[in-house]
């Protein structure tokens, strides 16, 4: 291959890539390189620090964008591109890819990098993203790309936009310290996150929406200002192996139809709720750990209707779940332990499905229905909690059946002030209160409790 340097062979390097060769390595000597216009470049190229250190090379441009790629494969090795002004608050962007298969490796990016058109495919590898007046990474107009070992951060809007079918995959890359969102995946955008680090960022870590699909895998979200991440406006997406903890606001925040898979996850240590779904929100969550935030475990209100199969929620400095404001969901097979307050908590018209769960060892009830909650429970298990396992009050009205109810320090069922329910084929045993056996205790100001093939039936005690 041919080589060539700038400034020696070439004063400009507007010159040198405008008549070198195709397949030219262009040797860029030490020093500052400020263009009079945009270089466009459609073949191979190699453009490289003679260095091989990038803070050696600086390339910007003050009137446009720096490098736009219209195809062909160049290359970018150890430069610093953009905005290297101090104070300069330009908008113009560092790369502009519209098509052809670039590479950028080991180079620092000021000013961004945009990628758009279904043909357009760069990999960009252990590059530095930082301090862009707009966005580090915009990919859209089904764009793609391969990001791999990036550091992608301190971006005045947001680190990674995805949108309009782009579908860009992101390997090892940080998303950190920004001031809006770390990632943003919104009008039917996908992408592929694998092992990704997100934390630090103003706004929520990351936020699908308008039927943004993406997938992330085995990625850390954390240490955020808002929430972990945020799903609306029918966003969806599938989150598989990830953890969000210690996130400002909910580690998982669901609402307007947002609707996203989340398999194996852990969401823990949170300054709020671990998953909060709202407004219509739903989201399929199996085999997750919901574990140690400050607020509720999850939280399920206005009509939101979410799925949870085989998950924990325990250790929560509130209730494990908290369903009110005639929110749904389907809880199965979950088992819910060590709460601070009850284990689930049901009222103002919240009516859940919770069927083969397990809700045991917490600090209050088991199951607390109250404030016309309703709720059908089914082959349960609700044990060892310090209040009753279950208590319905304030015209609570749950269906309970084939569930084992015992081992409770204070009760088995106990409803009282309007409380009513219907409970049918229920097995309660070594349930006590003050010392005595107290399986049922239904007071006097009750409502209406119905009652049949339980062992032992409500009118034995």
């Amino acid at each position: 291959m041919a080589k060539i340097y700038v400034p020696d062979m070439y004063p400009t390097l507007e010159e040198a890539c405008e008549k070198a060769p195709d397949g030219t390595i262009i040797m860029i000597r030490p020093g500052k390189y400020t263009l009079e216009k945009t270089i466009e470049i459609s073949r191979d190229l190699t453009l490289c620090s003679e260095t091989g250190r990038a803070e050696d090379v600086l390339i910007d441009c003050p009137h446009s964008e720096v490098f736009k790629i219209t195809g062909g494969s160049p290359s970018f090795q150890n430069l610093t591109v953009g905005n290297t002004s101090e104070g300069n608050e330009d908008l113009f962007l560092g790369f502009n890819i519209e098509g052809g298969t670039p590479r950028l490796f080991r180079c620092v990016i000021t000013a961004g990098i945009d990628i758009t058109g279904k043909d357009t495919n760069p990999t960009v590898e252990k590059c530095i993203v930082k301090n862009c007046s707009k966005a580090g990474v915009a990919v859209s107009e089904e764009g793609r790309g391969e990001f791999r070992d990036c550091d992608i951060y301190g971006n005045n809007t947001t680190g990674v936009v995805v949108a309009e079918s782009g579908n860009p995959t992101f390997i090892r890359c940080k998303f950190h310290d920004g001031k809006s969102l770390g990632v943003i995946i919104c009008d039917e955008g996908n992408g592929e996150f694998r092992d990704c680090d997100i934390y630090g960022n103003k706004a929520p870590g990351i936020s699908v929406a308008y039927l943004g699909n993406p997938i992330f895998i085995g990625c850390k979200i954390h240490d955020g200002k808002d929430a972990g991440l945020l799903i609306s406006e029918g966003g969806r997406g599938e989150f598989r192996d990830c953890e969000f903890y210690a996130n400002e606001k909910s580690g998982i925040f669901i609402q307007d139809w947002g609707n996203p898979t989340v398999i194996g996850c852990k969401i823990h240590d949170g300054k709020e709720d671990g998953v909060f779904v709202h407004d219509k929100g739903r989201g399929d969550f199996r085999d997750c750990e919901i574990y140690a935030n400050e607020g509720r475990g999850i939280a399920v209100i206005y009509s939101a209707s979410p799925t949870f199969t085989g998950c924990k929620i325990h250790d929560g400095n509130h209730c494990g779940v908290f369903i009110a404001s005639a929110g749904q969901g389907v809880f199965r097979d979950c088992e819910i332990y060590r709460n601070k307050e009850a284990g689930i908590a049901v009222l103002e018209s919240a009516n859940p499905i919770v069927s083969g769960c397990r809700i045991y060892d917490g600090n209050q009830n088991g199951v607390y229905v109250f404030n016309e909650g309703r709720g059908h429970f089914q082959d349960c298990e609700i044990y060892g909690n310090k209040a009753p396992g279950i208590a319905v009050n304030e015209f609570g009205k749950p269906t309970v059946i084939g569930c084992k109810i015992h081992d409770g320090k204070e009760g088995g069922v106990y409803i009282c002030e309007g409380g009513m329910g219907t409970f049918e084929k229920n097995v309660l045993n070594d349930n006590y209160s003050n010392g005595e056996p107290d399986d049922w205790n239904i007071e006097s100001n009750a409502g209406e409790v119905r009652g049949s093939e339980n062992v032992p039936e409500i009118h034995e005690q």
